[in-house]
């Protein structure tokens, strides 16, 4: 069975593009350039997901800590709102 090869990174991609152009291979650098763009798009995605459950995590997390203090307290109390 065949490996998959492994894919460059944008920055392998934008480096070769480079030495092609330097070259005057320009169809070859464009199309370099154009699959590090799709290989930063597909990063961007990837730490823009990352981020967003991360803060999902956090925002989880203080309304547990703000419901732990309301039970810890009387009843009288309210909860803090700043973490909401």
């Amino acid at each position: 069975m065949p490996q998959k090869q492994k894919s460059k990174s944008w920055q392998e991609l934008k480096q070769a593009g480079n030495e092609c152009f330097k070259t005057g291979q320009y169809g070859e650098a464009t199309s370099l350039y154009s699959q590090a763009i799709k290989e930063l798009e597909k990063l961007s995605k990837f730490l823009i997901h990352d981020l967003l459950t991360l803060h999902q995590q956090r925002t989880v997390r203080l309304m547990n800590e703000d419901a732990a203090m309301a039970v810890c307290t009387n009843s009288s109390t309210q909860v803090s709102s700043h973490h909401l």
